[in-house]
């Protein structure tokens, strides 16, 4: 038995192997500098390898999101017959890590004309999308790191709906507050067996911290001040690089790229592509966006082609 399956194990191993003399899948080039069609290509291909991923590492079974992947990446849909799970999993993880390491880098080497253009809702999003590193030197940048890193725990609790951590939240800051021991005794043990009471001392410290968001970052009419937001990325983003240069382990060196400074730019590209995308697409002829659409509907169908 044990022969069998180490046979059957290097038989795949060996299809594998073939079949990636014939990857399609290329994905942007990261020594590039920034071209706006093989950019919104790229990354237009790699949402979609994102999401044929998630498909078949929830079910490998999915026929559907199979043919999809091997499509994508090897041209042939049917090149998944006889492919264990693992290996369907294996193969969408290494080529999504592939693809957001060379996405990474060339976002990286394109960042200032990519970020600078980024329009205030894109700006805004990717604000509210990366981890905020702290300066150590500048205690405004810093005090505003921490506020939008609680705000944004406050929130993600209430998107969760999550009882327990919003009551747990309410009593700990409720410690923080000026009130007589008598007074905070009885709102504490409220708050232990009520809901509401819970929430309304999480509501109250959740609209505090939301006013000195609005107060630091935001105009009066309530658009994104953008000079201040690209200065608070930037900022983080350039104290993150002084912590690559100054590490001198190689290993911890790659770490903190991977998962310090890259974060930076998979979000600018993200936060960007949206509006290269509808240039793209008013520059292409008419027929070409129908056919596309065509095919998308026939995919919807499971049709080949």
């Amino acid at each position: 038995m044990a022969k069998k399956k180490a046979n059957g194990g290097s038989s795949e191993i060996e299809r594998m192997k073939k079949l990636m003399r014939s990857v399609r899948y290329r994905g942007i080039d990261q020594t590039s500098g920034y071209d706006r069609d093989p950019f919104v290509e790229a990354y237009s291909e790699f949402s979609d390898l994102e999401k044929y991923a998630a498909a078949v590492n929830k079910d490998p079974h999915n026929l559907g999101a199979r043919r999809d992947l091997f499509g994508l990446i090897f041209g042939n849909k049917d090149a998944h017959n006889g492919v264990s799970p693992e290996m369907i999993k294996q193969t969408a993880k290494d080529f999504v890590d592939g693809s957001k390491e060379n996405i990474g880098r060339y976002a990286a080497r394109n960042f200032d004309g990519m970020f600078d253009d980024l329009d205030p809702k894109a700006l805004e999003s990717m604000l509210f999308s990366v981890q905020l590193y702290k300066t150590g030197k500048d205690r405004e940048h810093d005090d505003l790191v921490d506020t939008l890193a609680e705000f944004r725990q406050l929130r993600e609790m209430l998107e969760k709906k999550d009882i327990g951590a919003i009551r747990k939240y309410a009593l700990e800051s409720l410690k923080d507050e000026d009130l007589p021991d008598p007074i905070k005794g009885a709102v504490a043990h409220l708050a232990k067996v009520d809901d509401g009471m819970a929430h309304m001392i999480f509501d109250a410290k959740y609209n505090a911290l939301n006013a000195i968001i609005a107060q630091a970052l935001y105009n009066q009419d309530g658009s994104i001040d953008e000079a201040k937001a690209r200065k608070l990325i930037k900022d983080s983003l350039d104290r993150a690089r002084e912590a690559y240069d100054d590490e001198t382990v190689e290993g911890k060196k790659g770490d903190i790229w991977k998962d310090v400074i890259r974060p930076y730019h998979l979000e600018l590209a993200k936060a960007y592509y949206p509006s290269q995308r509808a240039e793209y697409d008013d520059d292409r002829p008419t027929e070409i966006i129908k056919m596309d659409e065509r095919e998308l509907e026939r995919r919807k169908l499971r049709m080949a082609a």
